[in-house]
């Protein structure tokens, strides 16, 4: 693809922004995620995963989604990322210079690019063991706060042997994804397609990361 910096980043439905910044693994030597800059409808910055870009060229940017969910991906922090060393050169076949370039600003950033790994939730008891009011939960499953959709479950922490929930990880984040650990006791309602909290998006940040 053909990216060139400062050109208009184009959603479905119409302008989602500008080209900004390309996000670059040097462990994988692969450009991972565009920066579009905010413009139209975007409230801010946000970072676009490259499996979205339909196709770049010396006019613009496509990428997959409508610019509503464009604007709903995660927010660009600069603080995730760090700038290439001086003498580090992008590979010939970028036309962007190596000041458009952002790396990942810890190992942990960069394993966030590698896809999902599957989650191993224990084994589904038949129906007819099952306690009265229980659901099964699993990777589909979209997490929600009070105030909008926070991200989606990545595992179920148990207590012990049993099958009594202490923790929902929630993973937020497409790009750099961040697990975090929510105690049970901050769920309202779930369903095998939803888990609504009882907090709001910038309470469940505050909250501690799950460590392996």
């Amino acid at each position: 693809m053909d990216f060139r910096i400062g050109r208009p980043v184009m959603a479905e439905d119409g302008r989602a922004g500008t080209l900004d910044r390309l996000i670059f693994d040097p462990v994988a030597d692969q450009v991972r995620g565009l920066v579009v800059a905010e413009a139209g409808l975007l409230p801010h910055d946000v970072v676009v995963p490259l499996d979205q870009v339909l196709s770049a060229d010396e006019k613009e940017v496509r990428v997959r989604g409508t610019v509503a969910e464009i604007a709903a991906l995660e927010g660009f922090t600069h603080a995730q990322f760090t700038e290439p060393p001086q003498d580090w050169l992008p590979p010939p076949d970028l036309a962007a210079g190596s000041t458009a370039f952002l790396f990942p600003a810890s190992p942990y950033a960069v394993g966030a690019f590698a896809p999902a790994t599957p989650i191993t939730l224990p084994p589904i008891a038949a129906e007819e063991d099952k306690p009265a009011g229980s659901v099964d939960l699993n990777a589909a499953t979209s997490v929600v706060c009070t105030d909008g959709v926070a991200g989606t479950l990545n595992r179920v922490l148990t207590e012990g042997d049993t099958d009594r929930v202490t923790h929902l990880i929630v993973r937020r984040g497409a790009l750099i994804a961040r697990d975090i650990m929510v105690p049970a006791a901050l769920i309202a309602t779930a369903d095998e397609q939803t888990v609504h909290l009882t907090i709001s998006q910038a309470e469940l940040g505050r909250l501690p990361e799950f460590q392996e």
